[in-house]
């Protein structure tokens, strides 16, 4: 503990001119306004207050924190004084002292039975969203540690509840409890991978959050998703950390049902290696050399091979672009009849898929049964 200090009252003041939230107090005064006895306070002051150097405030070589409380005791003619900012955790304390008591007071201006009511009712949608599978399970988790605060206040005033409310609202806390146990259990690949696919959409920001109006708590939401799906993406899937991204976007935008999927982890795998294999196909078709020197008329034709007609082979005929806008609706029209798994079959033959390799079931995240049944 740093002793007394004899000081000249107006130059500290003048050095903290401006300094936030800084009390000036009597010893005897900071006793009766914080309640704690006088012999226990140097104890308390050592535990919970850090104490500054006022000869090195006063030469500018340390800052006062926030928080500060000059404590000075007058012996005659002069002014003794120490000056203290609170630890961390005293202010943490205090704040969720002050928070607390601003939200009972927001409770009693709504009605204890109606905040209740309130209450009940959003434990019951977080209920039925964390039953759903639609949120993820981050997500949830800090909509319910803001759901808290008011929770919390309601306990403590219930002595001015009617006993219904908040047996109903009991039951509702234990509903949702079960709810999260239920859903914490499955552990599967599917599971992981629905998982997976929530974290990737909420980072992406692809659908409506329950935690719109929580800027912060949706600030953190986001960092716990991007860490859990690059989790997901690294150990699970095995990729590396430069096909984090694209695989983000793979699983935000995949459209299958999880508990269909056989082989999730191959099914991201595969994914992205016919997109891989599609970019390597264009890229090629692009770099590839011509094969002949273009002719006056042929440039005009590369320019605008849609609406330029070969006067030598006919005017009715369609130029190679059109011919291949053809083929893309004949593609669309023969496939419109068939099934999910055939069609998917067919979209995974025309990217390059070989449908009679040994990989093909793990790339379209079958099983073998299922693969020969759409074969056939």
């Amino acid at each position: 503990m740093i002793p007394p200090t004899n000081f000249d009252l107006e130059a500290l003041e003048a050095v903290l001119e401006g300094q936030q939230n800084l009390v000036v107090r009597d010893e005897s005064e900071f006793i009766r306004e914080t309640g704690i006895p006088p012999e226990k306070l140097e104890a308390w002051l050592s535990q919970e207050w850090v104490a500054c150097d006022i000869a090195a405030v006063m030469a500018k070589k340390q800052r006062v924190r926030w928080g500060a409380v000059l404590l000075t005791r007058r012996h005659g003619n002069e002014v003794f004084a120490r000056l203290f900012h609170p630890t961390r955790g005293l202010v943490v304390r205090d704040i969720k002292a002050e928070s607390a008591e601003q939200m009972r007071a927001v409770v009693r201006k709504c009605g204890l039975v109606e905040s209740a009511e309130q209450i009940i009712s959003e434990v019951d949608v977080l209920t039925e969203v964390c039953r759903a599978g639609t949120v993820p399970t981050s997500e949830i988790m800090l909509r319910w540690v803001a759901m808290l605060r008011p929770i919390q206040a309601l306990a403590q005033l219930r002595t001015g509840v009617d006993a219904a409310p908040m047996r109903r609202l009991n039951a509702s806390i234990r509903a949702f409890a079960t709810a999260c146990k239920e859903r914490g259990r499955d552990q599967s690949p599917q599971g992981k991978f629905r998982e997976a696919r929530l974290n990737a959409r909420f980072g992406l920001g692809n659908y409506r959050s329950v935690l719109d109006g929580f800027v912060e708590l949706k600030g953190t939401a986001k960092g716990v998703s991007s860490r859990e799906s690059a989790n997901y993406v690294m150990h699970e899937c095995g990729l590396p950390a430069d096909q984090y991204l694209d695989a983000l976007h793979m699983l935000a935008n995949d459209g299958s049902d999880p508990a269909a999927v056989a082989n999730p982890p191959a099914r991201v795998r595969t994914a992205l290696e016919r997109e891989q294999r599609c970019a390597e196909s264009l890229e090629r078709r692009r770099s590839a050399p011509l094969s002949a020197p273009f002719n006056e008329e042929e440039a005009e034709r590369f320019d605008d091979p849609v609406t330029v007609e070969r006067k030598d082979r006919g005017a009715d005929r369609a130029e190679p672009f059109e011919d291949r806008v053809m083929i893309e609706i004949d593609l669309a029209a023969g496939i419109a009849g068939l099934g999910a798994d055939q069609k998917r079959a067919v979209e995974a033959r025309v990217d390059g898929l070989s449908l009679q390799s040994s990989t093909a079931a793990a790339e379209l995240g079958w099983d073998q049964a299922r693969l020969e049944k759409v074969r056939r």
